[in-house]
């Protein structure tokens, strides 16, 4: 019987451990930062360490595609501009 219960117990700590894994992945890229590295620290290490080391990283800054159209539409609205004549003030 006890053997049975410290399989079951193996089983359920496995499960907690993957299930911190995935749970620092998705915060790591929430942060906009690559997932592999948290994961790695999290698997190697242990998961509160890979949870540490997210929280100590900054989030990265968001960037913003810009849209072909509107930038093409930008450039047209800059090159009649010039072709205007207007001078810089």
């Amino acid at each position: 019987m006890g053997n049975e219960a410290m399989s079951y117990s193996i089983i359920i700590v496995i499960w907690f451990w993957l299930g911190w894994i995935i749970l620092n992945y998705v915060i790591a890229k929430e942060k906009g930062r690559p997932g592999a590295p948290a994961v790695l620290v999290s698997l190697l290490l242990s998961p509160l360490l890979g949870y540490l080391y997210i929280l100590a990283l900054p989030p990265l800054p968001i960037q913003k595609k810009q849209d072909p159209a509107h930038a093409a539409k930008y450039a047209e609205i800059l090159v009649t501009k010039n072709k205007q004549g207007s001078t810089p003030h």
